[in-house]
């Protein structure tokens, strides 16, 4: 028991994981005490409801203060391809928009008054996956080229989409080591899906390419296609 307390305690400081030490009464173990604790205080019903209120409330606010698990790099002209891309990864994984990061996407932007480096730094960090949206002008935004750069700093899963006619020589420098994609081909949007299930904690929604899951996924990915042309 001692050994899988200190344990989770030490995920705490290291992985973020979130720790709910529930406690009996007035006793409260050493290894704990640091921690806000949670009480059972008898075996009613009513008392066992309220444990259970207060660790949902501990849980939700932890979730919502946790950095998006995809962060997606992109210059404000490619608004309409990052938006059918993230309408694709809706449609095939569970997934909130808390857990996108999308500068010009609504519902997906930084918080109002949030401090714009500071923020996107943390979320860079914090991401399972990022994303980069590669234009043949994408070597004029200075923000791109900090964000992929960061990506690839840290290092994480860095998938360089390449839009709008951009080659391989298009791609910012220090990611050309690695295999890029065009989401212009409906096929490569279906693999970049399965690449994002192979690489992340993310669940796939139903059977991949079975019933109307996979159908929404397709066509998702038709209309990805076209923009990423434009």
């Amino acid at each position: 028991m001692l050994a899988q307390t200190g344990m989770a305690i030490s995920r705490e400081y290291t992985k973020n994981m979130l720790v709910l030490p529930v406690c009996l009464q007035d006793q409260i173990p050493n290894l704990v005490s640091a921690f806000h604790c949670f009480w059972l205080l008898g075996d009613s019903h009513t008392a066992i409801r309220k444990l259970a209120a207060d660790l949902h409330g501990a849980i939700k606010t932890h979730r919502e203060a946790q950095p998006p698990r995809i962060f997606v790099s992109h210059r404000h002209k490619d608004v309409r391809v990052a938006r059918k891309l993230i309408a694709l990864l809706r449609s095939a994984f569970h997934i909130a928009a808390r857990d996108i990061r999308c500068t010009s996407v609504p519902g997906y932007t930084l918080a109002v008054g949030s401090q714009s480096s500071d923020s996107l730094r943390t979320d860079l960090n914090g991401a399972e996956i990022v994303m980069g949206l590669v234009g043949p002008d994408t070597s004029e935004s200075d923000y791109v080229l900090f964000e992929l750069g960061a990506s690839w700093g840290l290092p994480k899963p860095t998938f360089p989409l390449r839009i709008r006619g951009a080659t391989f020589r298009q791609v910012p420098e220090v990611l050309r080591e690695k295999s890029s994609l065009s989401p212009e081909d409906v096929t490569r949007c279906i693999q970049l899906v399965e690449d994002v299930q192979r690489v992340s904690s993310i669940s796939r929604k139903g059977h991949p390419g079975t019933g109307k899951g996979a159908a929404a996924v397709r066509r998702q990915a038709e209309l990805l296609a076209r923009v990423a042309k434009a």
